[in-house]
């Protein structure tokens, strides 16, 4: 099992593990949705996902970790001080003890550490990659989804024309599509399209533009000497650790973004403004989040502004204050929710966080303590999503019983962090 952050780069895991592990049966990717659930139903031998997503499945009995002989944890800094965090502690308690476990970090904070002691205690290291020292320009960079990347090197190639570019990929899988979407540009023959190179070229050139991001710091290193100006297109997963690596790291501004976002904004800025300081926002959160893994977010918030006044879907917010008003806790709080399962049926925390994660779409940080008694469970969940819980685990199944969630009136504070 191959746990990391986010779904923006589970295809791209699966078919590295595929190159470096040809041996290994297909891996399956663990997207949301029946198909995934499906196929766990016939026993992948290789599996990859959120720990969002495993606790869901597991939820539901799709998945069974017992017979689990490695885990592979990917970004661990990035899963332990973000919204996965609990996720990932209840999906590694599932993995038995004895199965081997490893752990890759772009940083080393006090977080990690802590997590590296308790979860993979005695742990052997492996420094790998140490910062860089840029002595010429600094390394530019545009962080972009794996499909946006064409786009973006239009861009690019427009912002640096008539410049000798080298287009570097550094694996066979990236040499196609890469030289693909450089014709797709409409260069003539010979008239100074970029060349597509598999690895770094011998001579220095003008630009390098790193399609893809190299393995290690090393490789790094000699992009950097060898172009007079590089820029490095990012997947989002991967750009704590290019910070790590190279200090000055500086965004490439691709052109018309800025002046698009001030036009969608215009007169209703200040509306923006009166809302975002009333904090009332923050159940919508839950609806927007999956977005920004497909579009920019000032891309989303503009696509809000022009629904919101084109449907009027700003006076439909009533239902939802009724809600809150229902709950009774004000932001910031807990609330505890009282659900007919508990140990006789089977159930255990990780089957109810796993459930609730999966059928509200809510992060593992957003579930608080779990008091797992014989015949019923209470469960504290952030006051801000308590409405959305009660509704959509309403008629939900954990393991095999449905259950009919109410509010338990006894407070459960505030929460930490």
């Amino acid at each position: 099992i191959v746990l990391l952050p986010s779904e923006d780069e589970l295809l791209a895991v699966n078919r590295a593990l595929q190159e470096v592990l040809p041996d290994l049966p297909v891996p399956l990717p663990l997207f949301a949705g029946p198909r995934s659930e499906r196929l766990c139903v016939l026993g992948p031998a290789a599996i990859v996902g959120t720990p969002t997503r495993v606790l869901a499945l597991l939820g539901r009995n799709a998945l069974d970790l017992a017979k689990v002989s490695d885990v592979a944890v990917l970004w661990l800094d990035e899963l332990v001080e973000g919204p996965e965090r609990e996720s990932l502690e209840a999906v590694l308690a599932e993995v038995p003890r004895d199965a081997a476990r490893l752990a890759v970090t772009s940083r080393l904070t006090s977080q990690v550490e802590e997590f590296l002691e308790r979860a993979f205690w005695r742990a052997r290291r492996l420094v790998h990659d140490r910062p860089i020292e840029v002595a010429g320009e600094p390394l530019r960079y545009v962080c972009v989804a794996p499909e946006q990347r064409a786009e973006v090197l239009r861009q690019i190639l427009d912002i640096f024309d008539g410049q000798r570019t080298v287009l570097v990929v550094f694996s066979e899988r990236e040499f196609a599509g890469a030289g693909r979407d450089v014709g797709a540009l409409g260069y003539p023959a010979g008239a100074g399209a970029p060349e597509v190179r598999l690895g770094l070229p011998e001579a220095p050139v003008d630009l390098v533009v790193l399609f893809e991001l190299p393995a290690s710091a090393d490789v790094l290193r000699d992009a950097l000497s060898i172009g007079r100006r590089v820029v490095a297109l990012v997947p989002p997963s991967r750009l704590a650790w290019l910070r790590a690596m190279t200090p000055s790291l500086r965004p490439l501004a691709l052109p018309g973004a800025l002046e698009r976002g001030r036009a969608a904004l215009g007169t209703l800025r200040e509306e923006l403004r009166s809302v975002l300081r009333s904090g009332r926002y923050a159940p919508y959160l839950l609806v927007l989040e999956p977005l920004f893994d497909e579009f920019d977010p000032a891309e989303v918030a503009a696509a809000v502004l022009q629904w919101s006044r084109e449907s009027g879907a700003a006076d439909s917010s009533g239902a939802v204050r009724e809600r809150e008003k229902a709950v009774g806790a004000l932001p910031g709080e807990r609330v505890r929710i009282f659900l007919g399962v508990g140990e006789r049926d089977g159930v255990r925390p990780a089957d109810i966080v796993g459930a609730i994660a999966g059928e509200c779409g809510i992060t593992g940080n957003r579930i608080g303590r779990i008091d797992l008694r014989p015949s019923h469970s209470v469960v504290e969940v952030d006051a801000e999503v308590a409405p959305l819980v009660l509704e959509r685990m309403s008629g939900a199944a954990i393991r095999g019983r449905r259950v009919m969630p109410r509010l338990d009136r006894q407070p459960a504070g505030r929460r930490e962090g």
